[in-house]
């Protein structure tokens, strides 16, 4: 693994609620360099049943990352990307992101982790072995 990371919206929720198999990936993440999408942040803080302690806690995560604006490299990375994967726009936009600052995007979702697409190197927690 390289050290640079951007997180998906389920790993800042299982680091939020403490799930185990992303817990377990807190040393790894101290010494790296960590990111998540603009739209990582749009999804947890529009969350329709979200607790006010529960926003100061994301708030409170989110101010530990670099938070990566939409920019034309993403955009046009998005548009290639989902021209061949077919994800949804949003997981999209995670992967260019991830693309455009050559991290390894770090997600529970199946789909997405297991997306194929040059430059595009993932992690999933719960499938995949951490060396700590």
């Amino acid at each position: 693994m390289n050290g640079n990371y951007l997180l998906d919206t389920n790993i800042i929720l299982g680091l939020l609620y403490r799930q185990a198999e992303v817990i377990r990936l807190v040393p790894v993440f101290r010494s790296a360099k960590l990111s998540c999408s603009v739209i990582t942040k749009l999804e947890l803080l529009s969350w329709h049943s979200l607790k006010r302690t529960d926003e100061m806690a994301v708030r409170g995560i989110l101010e530990t990352l670099q938070i990566l604006p939409l920019s034309q490299t993403i955009e046009e990375l998005t548009i290639l990307f989902r021209r061949t994967t077919r994800l949804k726009l949003p997981d999209s936009i995670i992967a260019a992101s991830a693309i455009s600052v050559h991290a390894t995007l770090v997600s529970c979702d199946k789909v997405l982790a297991n997306a194929s697409y040059p430059g595009l190197h993932t992690l999933n927690p719960l499938t995949e072995c951490v060396d700590i």
